[in-house]
């Protein structure tokens, strides 16, 4: 029981919270730019009004589905190892941040688009023969 005691002092508990405030601050940040990626390469996706937009939303397309596909691990690993190769350096905490986020944004995109595709059309059908707007239909 002496070794258990001696696991938890003062010195180890301070490495274990700076560990724990690490994780939280990767968390965070790889929530919201996350977030935010997803949500733009959602739309971009989802939309398709000329011929220009279409083939940019086949090329994110391609390039999400291969994320998606990718084991977030080997993500891990390239944004580590890979990067620095290319030239781009990079420390422990911003090659997870680089990882988690280009993970993550490929799976929020797919529930963005999906999510847009799941309306009605005859919802959105009666939406604007009500009177609103396109943006206050998907609201």
């Amino acid at each position: 029981m002496e070794n258990l005691t001696e696991a938890l002092s003062w010195i180890n508990l301070r490495f274990l919270l700076q560990g724990f405030w690490v994780t939280i601050e990767v968390s965070v940040i790889s929530i919201i730019l996350s977030f935010v990626i997803g949500l733009a390469l959602g739309l971009i996706r989802f939309t398709r009004i000329d011929t220009k937009t279409t083939r940019i939303s086949k090329v994110v397309g391609v390039i999400i589905d291969i994320i998606r596909n990718l084991p977030l691990l080997l993500i891990i690993f390239f944004s580590y190892f890979g990067l620095p190769v290319m030239g781009i350096r990079v420390d422990a905490v911003q090659a997870s941040v680089i990882a988690m986020v280009v993970f993550e944004s490929a799976m929020i995109a797919e529930v963005v688009r999906s999510g847009i595709m799941a309306v009605d059309p005859g919802q959105m059908e009666g939406a604007r023969s009500n009177g609103m707007t396109y943006m206050q239909a998907m609201t």
